[in-house]
This record gives C-alpha cells, structure tokens and sequence, in this order.
C-alpha cells in the first residue's frame, strides 16, 4: 500500500497572516480581482498599512470559525490560581506538551490574542497556535514568489535550449551579426551565404541546411518578399 506524503509544515498564526497579507498584495493582483483571495476586501481598496493588518486579522480570524482553515495548540484546562498569576503573571497554567486540534466552535466562542498568540475560552485556553502551512498556501498564494520561480525556470529552460543545440546557437549567431530585427534585414540568399560558411560539428553548413536556418532566422513577413534592398556594407 502507498501512503501519500503529506506536507505537515506548521505556520505560527503570525506567519500564516504573513502570508495572508502578502498575498493580497500581491503584484499579480489588480482591484478588479483582489476578491479572488480576499471575498470581502474592502471597498476602499487599496488600505494602508494599520487597515491592512486589522482587515487580514479578522480574515484569518473567519477562516478559522468557519472552519476554511484547521488550527492546532497547546491545551490547557487549569486556571492559575491568584498567587500562581502573581507569581508566572499567567491566568492559565499546565499547558500540554502536545498540539491539539482547535474546533471552530472555539474560535467562535473565544477571544484570540494576537500579541500573546493565545486563544482564550471560559474553561480552556490555548497558547503557540499553529496552522498546516499547505493550507494556508492553498487559500492565499504566494504569487510573487510563484512568478518569481516560474521565471527563473524559463530563463533556465531557454539557456538550457541555446546550449543543447549548435543550429539555435548559430541562428543567435546570425541574429546577433545582421541584427536582424531592429530594421532592414539581408535577402535571403546573403544569409544562406553567410550559413553555409559556417561549420557545426567539424563539417560545413549543407547548403539545404542553410536554407532552412536563413528561413527560421527571418521574419514571417519578410518571407513573402517585398523586403528592402540590403547590403553587407550598410551602416548600422
């Protein structure tokens, strides 16, 4: 039996809001489709900073008591008592070494404090709330760095292009030697010309080949003829 890998990354609530915020923020996202991650965005959108953070706190904060997002913390059901509080300045004592699932209905029926990261209900109290990372990523991508990577990926696939064939190389070549799109372009048979002078491999350019590479090197419009008289010794 194969059992699926689960990524089970934990997000502190600050981070997960992290990532709220900067998701929305994304340069990806325009006014018309920041409701795609944020459905009740404001309609003074874009906020300043102190709106933003209020605005993804309690967005953050709906997730989890509607039960979108699942989060875990350290349980304690035992009060301090006044000299406990005097002494730990802590209302709540004997937390769990263990995370614990939170209901929704706790988040509901609780009061959450950001600065202290804990969840305080009458009988029960959580503190180092954590979140799966997988799911905050699901609700609220992070763009910037999915854009980010998928460029580098092409750039990498491009070079890895160049480098893998000798024939794109020698096109570049050509591009690169007539500066073939920035104006007036060769005729053909001037670039086949210059193909066939060229080796790939130890052996000359055939001339078929040639033919073929002046081809692809040219632009389609530039193929039906018509083009501009060109010579070898214009200026640039």
């Amino acid at each position: 039996m194969i059992i699926p890998c689960v990524d089970l990354t934990p997000l502190p609530m600050k981070a997960a809001l992290r990532q709220l915020i900067g998701c929305a923020t994304s340069k990806r996202l325009g006014l018309k489709d920041i409701r795609m991650v944020w459905p009740n965005a404001p309609s003074n959108w874009p906020l300043g900073r102190r709106a933003l953070l209020m605005t993804a706190r309690e967005m953050l904060l709906g997730s989890l008591q509607n039960g979108l997002l699942n989060a875990t913390g350290r349980l304690s059901r035992r009060p301090a008592n006044p000299h406990e509080r005097r002494d730990w300045g802590r209302a709540w004592i004997m937390h769990s070494s263990r995370q614990s699932l939170i209901p929704a209905k706790a988040w509901r029926d609780g009061c959450y404090d950001w600065r202290r990261d804990a969840l305080e209900l009458p009988d029960c109290h959580y503190i180092e709330i954590q979140l799966l990372k997988v799911l905050v990523e699901a609700l609220w991508p992070d763009f910037d760095s999915i854009d980010s990577a998928r460029t580098e990926a092409d750039a990498r696939r491009a070079s890895e292009m160049v480098h893998a064939t000798p024939y794109l190389k020698l096109m570049q070549q050509a591009i690169d030697a007539f500066r073939l799109g920035e104006g007036e372009e060769p005729k053909k048979e001037v670039l086949v010309d210059w193909f066939r002078a060229r080796h790939i491999a130890g052996q000359q350019v055939s001339s078929n080949m040639a033919r073929y590479l002046a081809t692809f090197v040219r632009q389609p419009e530039t193929q039906r003829g018509g083009n501009r008289k060109w010579s070898s010794t214009s200026s640039p």
